[in-house]
């Protein structure tokens, strides 16, 4: 599904990040990467969802180059094929947890009726992670762990081929931790739904099929 080929990037701060890194994922897959801070996990992350642009390189969905898309081509491949969840939730406090689920939609023009199979979805995948009970509430009135499943459920609402995960339990508590590597390794395996989980973790590191650690810029597997 996802064709990572000698990807590299470098800050001015920093130096060099990604030094001829490459990657393949197959449909439905979930891969962990790990490292210490700085090693370029959230920089994979952010190329492989087209939130920034490697240096050279090539990424590759379904066999077609991505890093060269437009900013607008790039918009619609975020907002159809991936999902984000980061180790901040994210949610909008003036927003209801529902809402707050239901606002990636409003980046496409749906019909009545697919907007009502979407809610319904939303629905079922509330039930899935235990938060159906909390979708009139705010942000402010639930719990980090609660306002994470709620992130995750917003991250899958458009059924996307791939979930982006970075560091997702890094503000929770070991109870709740546990609790989202549960859920992502269920959700994918129910769904189908491939991950790319970066993460300190080798807890949650373990719930993936493969793991990775990056050295030097380049991916070696554990």
């Amino acid at each position: 599904m996802l064709r990572v080929l000698e990807l590299r990037k470098s800050y001015p701060q920093r130096g060099i990040v990604l030094n001829g890194l490459s990657l393949e994922l197959k449909e439905s897959e979930t891969i962990a990467v790990t490292g210490p801070s700085g090693s370029g996990k959230t920089t994979l992350l952010n190329l492989v969802g087209l939130l920034d642009r490697p240096d050279s390189g090539e990424i590759l969905f379904r066999e077609k180059l991505v890093n060269n898309y437009t900013v607008d081509e790039a918009a619609d491949y975020r907002n159809r094929q991936i999902g984000f969840i980061f180790q901040d939730h994210l949610l909008l406090p003036y927003l209801t947890v529902m809402e707050n689920i239901l606002l990636p939609l409003s980046a496409r023009q749906l019909e009545d009726d697919e907007y009502r199979v979407k809610v319904g979805y939303a629905r079922e995948l509330m039930e899935r992670t235990g938060i159906m009970n909390l979708s009139s509430k705010y942000p402010w009135q639930v719990s980090g762990g609660e306002a994470q499943r709620a992130a995750l459920v917003r991250a899958l609402i458009n059924k996307p081929s791939l979930l982006l995960a970075d560091e997702p339990t890094g503000s929770l508590d070991a109870a709740n931790a546990e609790i989202l590597g549960n859920l992502l390794k269920e959700i994918s395996s129910q769904y189908g739904t491939a991950v790319i989980l970066a993460t300190h973790s080798m807890t949650l590191a373990k719930k993936m099929s493969i793991i990775y650690k990056i050295e030097n810029g380049k991916l070696v597997k554990i």
